[in-house]
């Protein structure tokens, strides 16, 4: 496993988000390879009163390996959570792996930017990602 693949998958990930729009959310996928190891990425930005209220991520491997590893990272950074309500929330299945609730850190304040906002930071962070 490469590592250099991983975290940047993990920083594509969150910050790979939002283009296209289907109602209460901002949606936008991109795929990411490296080694010959593959990854599609699906981004969800839920909007309450027109703002971002929740971002959820969701990553599929291109094999079972990897998605082991990868589930292993957050298993392994949710042992360090301060408290309960600062550890990721995830479900690995197979080679899928679904975050929801992302939660902001210093980097990246998308809770509680408009549509438009987010779209426009979502653009400015990679040029690897296919909206609709």
């Amino acid at each position: 496993m490469k590592k250099n693949f991983l975290l940047g998958l993990g920083i594509a990930g969150l910050l790979l988000t939002a283009c296209g729009s289907s109602g209460d959310k901002v949606v936008c996928t991109g795929s990411s390879e490296e080694n010959g190891q593959k990854a599609e990425i699906k981004i969800t930005a839920n909007l309450k009163d027109g703002k971002v209220d929740t971002v959820d991520q969701e990553m599929t491997f291109s094999d079972s390996t990897t998605a082991s590893q990868y589930c292993g990272i957050l298993e392994f950074a949710n042992s360090f959570a301060e408290s309960e309500d600062k550890k990721l929330d995830y479900k690995c299945d197979g080679n899928t792996i679904i975050i929801k609730n992302i939660q902001d850190d210093s980097e990246n304040k998308y809770s509680g930017m408009t549509k438009d906002e987010f779209i426009e930071f979502a653009k400015g962070q990679s040029d690897q990602i296919t909206c609709k």
